[in-house]
């Protein structure tokens, strides 16, 4: 009896040793057709180093989506079940990360690496201004900016425009420096006025509040004009109080080289030069009027505003008349009322 039992015993041996190896449990992965043993890593500040497990069924490659500097793959192709060292270094500026991307065929994974920034402090960037008004002519922008984004962020510094309103791309060739902005603006003929946001951003790790800046452009569907200009003005009767007239172009008079010029003209048989002490800068003319009445009730002048560009081309031509009532100076001031004509102030006495 003791025999036939270890002989039964012997025989279920020979049998699970006669058993392929392995035929109990095989792995999982094998059975798709690509696959990675980890989808992401964020590993800290220092330099280091990780790895994860590609799963094939047939060759794959391996590679960087971006041209980085700060990691490297211990190989970057491979078959079946292959293990993928990264090793990156120390990190002294923003955080950054970068996908590894896995092609086999027409299939595709990601492993995400991102790394910890190296630097403490609020980062920016800042454009010295945030909009801009253009006219329809082509331009180049060059706008001034303050940053203290590090220099390895700013070598990769991103942008984009985001075009409010359809039509072609009409800014291009933009460029992001630690001093300034620039792009160019094409001409707009498309008979409307239109906007875009011109966006820069810095690249950071994807879990990372990202640093950006953002630029509104609108341009115009004219040429340079003067704004709403008023036909008459009132001036002040007894020459006391300053007048002023917004002349108000469709542009920003620091961006374009024109200029507005003035000519003040009386009537022949009226008064000359009672208009006094005008000033005219980028958008406004300002001036007084002299308290020395004339006989009648009322007296005129008439502005003429004319606009120029560089060549001393005449683009837009406005004219405001001045009027003037009688000053009361005489009464008001103790003189009498025989209608004489109070001093100027600024005459001799």
């Amino acid at each position: 009896m003791k025999k036939t039992i270890y002989n039964l015993v012997k025989l279920a041996l020979v049998a699970l040793l006669a058993l392929p190896v392995g035929s109990c449990q095989k792995p999982y992965e094998m059975d798709l057709p690509l696959a990675v043993s980890r989808a992401n890593f964020t590993v800290k500040k220092d330099a280091g180093k990780v790895f994860f497990i590609v799963y094939s069924q047939q060759n794959w490659t391996a590679e960087f989506d971006a041209p980085i500097t700060w990691a490297r793959l211990s190989r970057t192709s491979g078959d079946n079940q292959t293990q993928v060292n990264v090793e990156y270094d120390e990190n002294t500026d923003l955080s950054r990360g970068v996908n590894i991307v896995i092609r086999s065929g027409n299939l595709t994974r990601k492993v995400y690496l991102s790394q910890n920034a190296g630097m403490s402090g609020d980062i920016a960037y800042n454009p010295e201004q945030q909009s801009i008004s253009l006219l329809k002519e082509p331009y180049a922008v060059e706008i001034a900016a303050r940053s203290n984004v590090p220099a390895a962020n700013m070598a990769i510094a991103a942008s984009s425009v985001n075009y409010v309103t359809e039509g072609e791309e009409w800014i291009q060739n933009i460029v992001v420096t630690d001093e300034k902005v620039t792009f160019d603006v094409l001409e707009n003929a498309s008979g409307a006025v239109r906007q875009a946001i011109v966006q820069i951003s810095f690249p950071v790790a994807a879990w990372d509040e990202p640093i950006t800046a953002m630029i509104a452009v609108t341009q115009g569907a004219a040429p340079a004009a003067f704004g709403s200009l008023p036909e008459s003005i009132a001036a002040d009767p007894n020459g006391i109080n300053q007048l002023s007239i917004e002349l108000s172009p469709n542009f920003a008079p620091s961006l374009y080289d024109y200029r507005a010029e003035y000519s003040i003209s009386y009537p022949a048989d009226g008064p000359q030069d009672w208009l006094r002490n005008t000033d005219l800068d980028a958008d406004t003319f300002k001036f007084t009027a002299a308290a020395k009445p004339n006989p009648a009730e009322m007296r005129t002048a008439t502005i003429t505003f004319t606009l120029k560009d560089k060549a001393n081309n005449v683009c837009d031509t406005r004219v405001v008349t001045v009027t003037q009532e009688k000053s009361n100076m005489g009464a008001t001031d103790g003189g009498n009322d025989s209608g004489e004509e109070p001093k100027d102030p600024e005459e001799d006495f």
